[in-house]
């Protein structure tokens, strides 16, 4: 892969990108994201520890020719879309009455939140006739199949499960005092408990 672009550079975008970066298989990395000084440091940030070019692009991903813009500029090979207008993670820290609500509402509230951004992406590829993959990281599980019924449907969704995996065995592992094994798919369906 020659060019990647990682739009949105939250937690999960950074550790995408600098990913990316270190793996060998490209030759260029654009990270976008609306904050223009976040953009700079996080690239500078990655360059300093990868051998390929890595460029800053400041994006406003709401704004549909913008987006479309800087797809045409780039040509990626792949698009990998991290970005939302509010991270699903970014309430799990609050303890305000707020927060509390949103959180106990589920998607309902959430998935608003998810789509606007990928729907952008994916409109924008079709508008500049990108034929490279898009891989969406904002709830994939769920914004992957409401695309996919309006007719953008990202190339393939990526991060809920495997997320939510770790979470899970880590907080198990914790409330075990570190004596919980690994929890996969195929332990599930063996053991009724992945503790040992």
């Amino acid at each position: 892969m020659s060019t990647a672009l990682v739009i949105g550079l939250g937690d999960m975008g950074e550790r995408v990108a600098a990913g990316l970066a270190a793996s060998g298989f490209v030759r260029r990395l654009v990270i976008a994201s609306r904050s223009e000084r976040n953009v700079h440091q996080a690239a500078a940030v990655i360059a300093s520890a990868a051998d390929c070019l890595v460029e800053a692009a400041p994006l406003d991903a709401t704004r549909l020719d913008d987006v479309a813009a800087l797809l045409d500029r780039v040509r990626p090979d792949v698009v990998v879309q991290c970005a939302s207008l509010r991270s699903p993670w970014g309430l799990a820290e609050r303890d305000d009455p707020a927060a509390h609500a949103v959180v106990s509402a589920g998607l309902a509230l959430r998935l608003p939140y998810q789509v606007p951004v990928v729907l952008n992406v994916m409109r924008a590829a079709k508008e500049v006739g990108l034929a490279a993959p898009v891989a969406n990281l904002s709830i994939p599980d769920v914004t992957g199949p409401v695309l996919e019924r309006i007719g953008f449907a990202p190339a393939l969704g990526l991060g809920n499960a495997g997320m939510m995996q770790r979470r899970a065995s880590a907080a198990l592992r914790a409330e075990a005092g570190g004596a919980c094994r690994r929890w996969s798919a195929s332990s599930a369906t063996t053991r009724s408990s992945p503790v040992s």
